[in-house]
């Protein structure tokens, strides 16, 4: 965490939703930032989910975040996010023809 701190403009973290059930809980949760130092000011945001999982006595022993990482970050990756964008786009084109 101390490099995200150290990495990133006013890093934030808001739980939008939260179910339990027996020994699980998610969260649903939203990370903002106003951007990467030394990069411009360029926002990032995204949406996600967490699992964890507890034994008996309240210890988690699962956690594992779920997130969109192809359009939440790969794809504004210049050279990377064009090269994604087109294939999700033929993918698409092939879905919808199929059906």
């Amino acid at each position: 965490y101390a490099h995200m701190f150290e990495a990133l403009v006013v890093p934030r973290l808001a739980v939008t939703g939260r179910w339990l059930a027996g020994e699980s809980a998610v969260l649903r949760w939203r990370f903002d930032a106003d951007g990467i130092r030394g990069r411009g000011a360029v926002p990032i945001s995204f949406s996600g989910l967490t699992l964890c999982e507890f034994d008996a006595s309240g210890h988690v022993t699962v956690h594992r975040d779920y997130w969109n990482a192809a359009e939440e970050v790969y794809e504004r990756i210049p050279v990377l996010g064009a090269l994604l964008r087109l294939v999700k786009r033929r993918m698409r084109v092939q879905i919808d023809a199929g059906s």
